[in-house]
This record gives C-alpha cells, sequence and structure tokens, in this order.
C-alpha cells in the first residue's frame, strides 16, 4: 500500500471578470494492488471521512470493498476490509449518516454463484467499524447497476436499477425496517403512467419534507420525477415543461437536494446550445407543487475549454448542501474510451440558492480524472471521493482519490454585483388581490395551487384580483418578455 499526500497550491481562476482563490485542505491518494475505486465519502462532525473503496482485480470475477477512516489532516486512521472469497464481491455503492444516533449504513450488494445470483445487501456499523448488524434484502438474477438509499421516519427506502440486456431493465423500490428488514418492495414504472420509458434508472430518493412522500427520478429519456408516498404508492409526477417531451433528455438527472419545505435543486447535464452536442453540467431550481422550471443554470464551460464531448457530472451525489449555498461539479470528458490517452481535471462550482456563481475551481489536468461524490464537510467545505488514472505508466489501473475543501470565499461577488429579483408582490400574506412591484411594462404573471394547477394567468397588468380563490398558499411566477422568470409564495389569509 502507498498513500501519497500534498497539499495543493492556491488556485487562480478568472469567471465572470472575478478573481477567486481557492486552496484545499488535502488531496490524499490511496494505492492498492488492484484497481481502486471509491464510491462515497461521508464527513462526519468532527470534519473526520468515512470513505468506501471497491477494489478489483482486472480479468478476475471477484473483488474486494474496503471502508476507510481518514482524519482532518488527511491521514488514514482505521480500515475495515470485506475480503474476497471465491465466486463471491462485496459492493459497497452508498455509505451515510444512519437512523440510530452516532452509527452508519453501508448499502451493496454481494455477488455469489458467479453470474447467477447477487444479494441485495444493508449493514450498519459505529464509529469503530463494528459491524452492529447486516441483513440480505432482496436475491436478484442480474447486478444491480445503480442503487441509491436513503432513511426517514425510522425506516429504510431504496432504490435500485437493473440492466438484463441492451433492450431490457428493471427497477425497484423497497422499504425496510430500521434493522434491514424488508417490508415492501415494488417495480417500477408503475402501469398507467405517461412517459414510461424503457430504462427508469433511480439516482435518487429524497423525502419532501414535513411529509410522507418522497421523490424518486424516472426515465432517462423523458426525465421526471415521480413522487410516492412512504408505502410505495405512486402519487404523482413532476414533469420540466422548459422543453417539448421529445427533447426531456437534453437534462439527465443525477441527483436532487431540498434547500427548504418545497423547492429543490436538481443537477444533471444537458447542451450549451442546441446546435452543440457536448455536454455541459446543469442544475435546476424547482418546487413541488409545480411542473415549471423556476430556473435553470447551464455551467462548466465557463474559464475554460472543456473538450469535444462535453462534461460529465458526478455519478453518485453531485450536491453537497450547506444553508445558503451548495456545492457540485463533474469532469472534463474528451473521448468515449474507459481510460483515455489524455489529461483531464475536475470541476468544482458553488451557487447560492438564486443559482448565482459564488466560486470555482479545478484540479488535475496532469492524468485522467472522474469525480464520483460530493459530500458537505461541517467546517462549509465539501469532500470529493474520485479517481486518478495515469495512463502514462500502462498499468491500467485507476487509484482513490479523496479530496477535502474548506469553506471557500464565497464574497468574490459582492453584493451590489449579485443580480436582484426584477418583480415581488406585496402584500404578502394579502387579502383579495396583490400587487406586482417591478419596472417592466411585458410581462406574464401565472398563478399555481401546490398541487401545480394554473389558476390564472395576466399579462402587464400590476394588480390581480384574487378574491375567488380560498384562503391558503399560492405560488406565483413571473415572466418577462425576454424569457427571464422569477417565481415565490404568496399567502392569501
Amino acid at each position: 500500500m502507498k498513500i501519497h499526500f500534498y497539499l495543493f497550491i492556491v488556485l487562480t481562476i478568472i469567471i465572470n471578470g472575478h478573481t477567486i482563490f481557492a486552496q484545499s485542505s488535502y488531496s490524499l491518494t490511496i494505492e492498492r494492488e488492484e484497481e481502486t475505486v471509491p464510491c462515497c465519502a461521508v464527513s462526519t462532525e468532527n470534519n473526520e471521512v468515512i470513505a468506501s473503496l471497491n477494489r478489483l482485480r482486472f480479468g478476475e470475477q471477484s473483488g474486494i470493498s474496503e471502508l476507510i477512516r481518514i482524519d482532518a489532516n488527511g491521514k488514514i486512521t482505521d480500515s475495515l476490509v470485506f475480503s474476497s472469497i471465491p465466486n463471491r464481491f462485496y459492493k459497497i455503492a452508498q455509505i451515510g449518516q444512519s437512523i440510530h444516533e452516532g452509527t452508519y449504513f453501508g448499502f451493496g450488494w454481494q455477488w455469489t454463484d458467479v453470474g447467477t445470483s447477487y444479494y441485495l445487501w444493508i449493514f450498519e456499523f459505529d464509529d469503530s467499524f463494528n459491524i452492529l448488524w447486516e441483513n440480505i434484502i432482496d436475491t436478484l438474477d442480474h447486478a444491480p447497476a445503480l442503487a441509491q438509499l436513503r432513511h426517514w421516519n425510522n425506516h429504510f427506502f431504496m432504490g435500485i436499477l437493473i440492466v438484463r440486456d441492451t433492450t431490457s431493465s428493471t427497477s425497484y423500490v423497497y422499504k425496510t425496517t430500521e434493522y434491514g428488514e424488508l417490508l415492501n418492495k415494488v417495480s417500477v414504472p408503475r402501469p398507467g403512467e405517461a412517459f414510461t420509458s424503457s430504462s427508469t434508472e433511480v439516482y435518487y430518493l429524497r423525502q419532501i419534507p414535513k411529509t410522507s412522500f418522497f421523490l424518486m427520478n424516472r426515465g432517462s429519456f423523458d426525465s421526471y420525477c415521480a413522487v410516492m408516498d412512504d408505502d410505495l404508492n405512486y402519487i404523482y409526477s413532476i414533469y420540466s415543461n422548459n422543453y417539448p417531451p421529445q427533447k426531456q433528455l437534453l437534462l439527465s438527472p443525477l441527483d436532487l437536494e431540498f434547500f427548504n419545505d418545497t423547492e429543490f435543486i436538481l443537477s444533471g447535464v444537458t447542451r450549451k446550445i442546441e446546435s452543440d452536442n457536448r455536454k455541459v453540467l446543469a442544475v435546476k431550481k424547482k418546487d413541488t407543487s409545480s411542473n415549471n422550471d423556476f430556473k435553470i443554470r447551464k455551467f462548466g464551460y465557463e474559464g475554460w475549454e472543456i473538450g469535444p464531448f462535453g462534461c460529465y457530472a458526478a455519478g453518485y451525489k453531485n450536491l453537497a448542501m450547506h444553508s445558503d449555498y451548495f456545492f457540485t461539479g463533474g469532469w472534463a470528458f474528451s473521448s468515449s474510451n474507459l481510460y483515455p490517452d489524455y489529461d483531464n481535471f475536475i470541476m468544482l462550482y458553488a451557487f447560492n440558492y438564486d443559482l448565482d456563481s459564488l466560486w470555482a475551481t479545478n484540479i488535475g489536468n496532469d492524468a485522467y480524472y472522474a469525480l464520483f461524490y460530493i459530500s458537505p464537510s461541517p467546517d462549509g467545505g465539501c469532500v470529493l471521493a474520485a479517481s486518478r488514472y495515469d495512463w502514462r505508466k500502462g498499468d491500467q489501473k485507476r487509484n482513490a482519490l479523496i479530496i477535502k475543501l474548506p469553506k471557500p470565499d464565497i464574497t468574490s461577488i459582492s453584493e451590489s454585483e449579485k443580480p436582484k429579483p426584477f418583480a415581488s408582490v406585496y402584500p404578502n400574506p394579502g387579502d383579495n388581490l396583490f400587487l406586482v412591484q417591478t419596472e417592466l411594462t411585458l410581462f406574464t404573471l401565472q398563478l399555481y395551487d401546490l398541487q401545480g394547477q394554473l389558476l390564472l394567468t395576466q399579462q402587464n397588468l400590476t394588480e390581480v384580483n384574487t378574491e375567488k380563490l380560498p384562503s391558503g398558499y399560492y405560488i406565483y411566477r413571473i415572466i418577462a418578455d425576454d424569457g427571464r422568470a422569477t417565481n415565490g409564495k404568496w399567502v392569501k389569509k
């Protein structure tokens, strides 16, 4: 085993005319005899990191999974190896804070009887890497291609995608007890749904705050969020109507996180412009009460060349949320080969919840890098789980890379330079009318209920009559003549 520890130099990047400085806490390269790929990294309260590694020898049908602990200085202090035995491959697909205080969950699968069965597997471990319990949830006929786990209300919820061949795939959502005992299992997409596709990729499951409902993403072709209750019943879907249905694939959703009770950030990839096939990174700001995209931000091409094929987003977890900003990112992509003979780099961004750029940096350009996971850290920074492949060595081996970054300088853009909302409404709360405050002369106002139903539309009028509407919460959306849009909540007393 070789461990390389080094500090990054200070990076200076010019974005939108602003000079931004960033310096990481540490970058830890982990070499094993096998090829090593980190799936995820979880930052604990004391700025330590727990990461999972999947290790596979080339040409062999067995492998090793490993948990490691990294202290705040970037040193490995503990590890737990799930050993390779004949005809068995352990893969940890995700780790995280568990239901019980001071413990963590692990989620993945065990490959048994080579090529004939796979055990969907969950376990809980403590701060000293003691396994407290483990359970086999299901036996599968194919290995999952994607897997996601979350927990709320003292239950675990899991989503998996199984690809059987080039034309057939199946996805399932599971519900278990707090100790991994199976309670329910449903297949998705559910019968009778509109816009179902042959491939339903379960990249995320997220509880809608203060409800018993949760969101999961549905389909790589039509790209929408399905709303389900915690008994795994389908309720309704949230579509993105910025594009015609046949162009929904322009945004492939990869991660989703709420930042208040109804609004969430959705990350993925899209195109910079319709005529350019290169992928760029993108985040959307949406609300559970509306099918509209309140705002979309495309990035990954600011300040550097993204290559002939564009960008990939971090594939397992792409959003790291803090109170007033979040991190997201990916890596430059220039070839469809698994181990391309060129150098590339990781891109990392910070945005506020109006999707204004606050900070950005890149890491690499001395080998081939891939980014898998972005976790928030208690000091306001983030932890990256990535891999590095030095194609010059010719050994066809990737090494795990864990990078800890502190809180960035998000004051680089002054308040006076940040864009202000071009319209608002008042009084809020109000009675039978409210007024639109704006300098625009040409605009459209739309008012929705919390189920996403459009209640009224009016153009170029600043007075909105709501006498016929019952008391409650509403979503307004104001669209300028040039296509800009802003939205918010209005309360009728």
